[in-house]
């Protein structure tokens, strides 16, 4: 399966990319409520809570067990957990950087967000 074709509602959409010689740009679904390490200290009933752990759950198991060849996150952390208007998790930044590296040397350090 390719990166660009891994659909699940925990995951955020990877809509395409671009390069240069030093740099390439990912172009993302645009995602309006932040991400998760802007909100960790804030008060959430459990409800909430419950429904972040849940997708962020769900989007790990597609990768790891729905995908194949399974596609290991890599850099799982709070600021790579986008919340949808609906609150919703995803999953970001998973296994891009790997297979996006270039024969030119040119790396994916940089992300755009995009509506």
């Amino acid at each position: 399966m390719r990166l660009g074709n891994a659909r699940h509602k925990n995951l955020i959409r990877l809509l395409g990319f671009c390069h240069n010689q030093q740099q390439v740009y990912l172009l993302y679904d645009y995602l309006p409520n932040g991400n998760l390490a802007e909100k960790i200290g804030m008060k959430w009933d459990w409800a909430a809570k419950f429904k972040t752990v849940v997708g962020i759950a769900r989007g790990l198991c597609f990768l790891h067990h729905e995908c194949y060849p399974a596609i290991p996150h890599g850099d799982l952390k709070s600021s790579n957990i986008v919340f949808d208007e609906n609150m919703e998790p995803h999953l970001a930044e998973f296994g891009f950087k790997q297979v996006l590296q270039l024969s030119n040397g040119a790396s994916p350090t940089k992300t755009m967000q995009e509506t």
